[in-house]
């Protein structure tokens, strides 16, 4: 009681051995290590013969009450080459989703507010591309299926615009309510490096990640020529967590391409709150709040 203003008493949260293992105050500043060598490798950032703290908008700043963060040993020099992407697992289901906001219904006591909801299961995954320039890069979401994506999976449905109808008008014309502001509106497009950026769909099994899927989204960066090649220049950087999609053959062959080369670091696969750009509550979190509210005001 004497010391209540800094001790409390809290139950025991059980977590993974190897969760322990590997979220350790070396582990990390290794990885930080590693990607740093690598950032300077790939010629988008450089090694300063001193390190040097900044405050918070990255600024140079000696005063010791200014300052943000530990004292940085490189200086990146192209954000716009650096790209952040974390996966978050999403359900079409509303029969687990949380309260927007704590909200809460005025209804006669002694009664429960009944809320009607979709049961539909089915899992997908959004994968969303950031810069380290705070960009939005590219948006793919990826379906639980197989085989391609169905159109009407691809585009999504904007509740807000009214269908038009065929001639008879029983059904959805599909051809004329394809399109930004139609019902049938596409994906998020992104604007980047002086390139549009097109919403990327796929399916797989499980409705997550594979490697497969990841040379596919490469592949397609690589195609619009959004970060183009020259000899002695900078080569894009790709920052993930430890997935084990990473490490199939397939994808450490295509990022290794003489044509093609990418440099991918992967985080310790553990503490990824901690560490990982997206993994935050700012973007993560506040996504999946957006997610319940949608699907509510869809059904």
């Amino acid at each position: 009681r004497r010391h209540e203003d800094r001790l409390v008493t809290k139950r025991g949260e059980k977590f993974a051995l190897n969760r322990s293992d590997w979220t350790t105050l070396p582990n990390i500043k290794q990885m930080y290590e590693v990607i740093y060598d690598e950032m300077v490798d790939a010629n988008v950032a450089v090694a300063l013969d001193n390190p040097v703290f900044t405050d918070i908008d990255g600024k140079p700043e000696d005063h010791e009450t200014k300052r943000f963060g530990l004292a940085q040993p490189i200086k990146i020099t192209k954000p716009e080459w650096i790209l952040f992407a974390d996966e978050s697992g999403f359900n079409t289901s509303q029969k687990k989703d949380g309260h927007v906001g704590g909200q809460k219904f005025v209804v006669e006591r002694g009664t429960t507010p009944q809320l009607i909801a979709s049961t539909t299961d089915h899992k997908f995954t959004l994968l969303p591309f950031t810069s380290a320039s705070g960009e939005a890069v590219c948006c793919c979401i990826i379906f639980q299926g197989q085989g391609d994506v169905p159109a009407t999976w691809r585009t999504g449905v904007d509740y807000t615009v009214t269908p038009i109808l065929t001639e008879d008008g029983k059904e959805i014309d599909l051809e004329l309510n394809f399109g930004e502001g139609k019902y049938y509106p596409g994906g998020p497009t992104c604007k980047y490096n002086g390139k549009v950026v097109a919403c990327q769909a796929y399916t797989s099994e499980s409705g997550g990640i594979t490697g497969e899927i990841l040379v596919k989204i490469l592949t397609y960066f690589d195609s619009i020529n959004l970060f183009p090649r020259v000899p002695g220049g900078p080569i894009p950087m790709l920052i993930v967590d430890g997935h084990q999609s990473c490490l199939v053959p397939v994808f450490v062959e295509y990022i290794n391409g003489e044509n093609n080369t990418w440099k991918v670091c992967l985080g310790v696969p553990y503490a990824t709150s901690l560490w990982q750009v997206g993994d935050a509550s700012e973007q993560n979190g506040m996504v999946k709040l957006e997610w319940y509210r949608e699907k509510k005001e869809l059904l």
